[in-house]
């Protein structure tokens, strides 16, 4: 499969100077892809797709502070885009046109230097389009429809008096309507359909304490709790002899738990700008589903990378290990019905080499 993406963007901005309690800013932005897609077969080329993609947005922010500590804030956003399908062989052509206004709103308090409360109400979306010719011919949707997002965020930021200590905790509630679904009849033909709505509940952390100079400690730590709760599915359900209806299923490749923690210590080592540095890393990935039947699970894993090496301004040399335990698990993944084995994506296994780099 050949595929050639050729795309360009921009994106302008124009802002107050920050004086007084109001603080304004307005943009636009402006992005445009063509995708060509050639499948080939014992030498000949049996598919040849063109996609094309325009978006153009403007937006607006406003932010005003009531008092010294607390401020109110909001925008609007304009999005239109325009798709385009198109099969070069038969020339049939396949067009979408969606646009929104989007909101947000948020207020933030700051009791002291080192506190921040802040909380958030917004409204995402994306567009629909049509679906590619060859999965169309596949049994797939001629198109599938926007999909809106409204987001609830709740959230804390601080530190400690002399900053060694940083943490932010955040909890979101996300209501997501006509969410668009990525599924596949084989590797090389995809297409996108809708469920009728999905809910994400979750709890995010993240903190790095440094303790003495040249240490530092960082944690992050992510749950979720993801649900399909309106999703009649016939074209994924079929293949399983599944009842179409798949609401109460857990979201594609959301993991119910997913942590990291790293330690690094580095220390100046002679007179000439030279450093050594001390690097390991811990990741886990819990359980999640690779497809909406919610068929194809994969188990939770856990990687350790480690780093070891000598810096300065302009050269690095060093020794690297990717999971050093060699711990088996899985990237990805598709099951097309109970009669063919499913299709996975393995993570790498332990990896150890030499780094270096020189800056010039």
């Amino acid at each position: 499969m050949i595929i050639d993406n050729d795309s360009w963007s921009e994106e302008l901005r124009l802002a107050s100077t920050g004086e007084g309690p109001l603080t304004w800013l307005v943009g636009a932005y402006y992005f445009e892809n063509e995708r060509n897609g050639n499948i080939l077969f014992d030498g000949f080329q049996i598919t040849d797709d063109t996609s094309e993609v325009e978006n153009l947005a403007l937006f607006a922010n406003v932010e005003y502070r009531l008092t010294e500590n607390l401020s109110l804030s909001g925008g609007l956003r304009y999005d239109k885009e325009d798709r385009l399908e198109r099969n070069n062989f038969s020339l049939d052509q396949a067009s979408s046109n969606f646009e929104e206004v989007l909101p947000s709103i948020s207020v933030s308090y700051k009791p002291t230097e080192r506190l921040h409360f802040y909380g958030t109400v917004s409204r995402g979306y994306h567009a629909g389009g049509p679906n590619s010719f060859d999965a169309i011919a596949a049994g797939a949707p001629n198109s599938y429809d926007p999909e809106y997002v409204t987001n609830y965020e709740l959230g804390i930021k601080g530190s400690n008096a002399n900053a060694s200590l940083k943490y932010d905790l955040a909890i979101f509630h996300m209501q997501w309507e006509d969410q668009q679904i990525q599924s596949a009849f084989t590797p090389l033909i995809g297409f996108t359909t809708n469920a009728g709505e999905s809910e994400i509940s979750g709890i995010e952390f993240s903190g790095q304490y440094v303790p003495v100079d040249g240490l530092s400690l960082s944690l992050s730590l992510s749950a979720l709790d993801t649900e399909y709760t309106e999703y009649f599915a016939p074209i994924s359900a079929a293949p399983f002899g599944l009842n179409p209806d798949l609401s109460g299923n857990e979201l594609v490749y959301a993991a119910d738990f997913s942590g990291n923690f790293s330690v690094q210590y580095q220390w100046p080592i002679g007179h000439d700008g030279w450093d050594i540095r001390l690097r390991g890393d811990i990741n886990h990935v819990g359980k999640r589903p690779f497809d909406v039947t919610n068929l194809l699970i994969a188990d939770a894993y856990t990687t350790v990378n480690f780093y070891a090496g000598i810096q300065n301004d302009r050269y690095e040399i060093g020794l690297y290990g990717n999971n050093v335990t060699d711990e088996d698990y899985l990237t990805g993944g598709s099951l097309p019905s109970l009669f063919f084995p499913p299709l996975l994506t393995v993570g790498d296994p332990s990896i150890f080499g030499l780094r270096l780099r020189a800056r010039f």
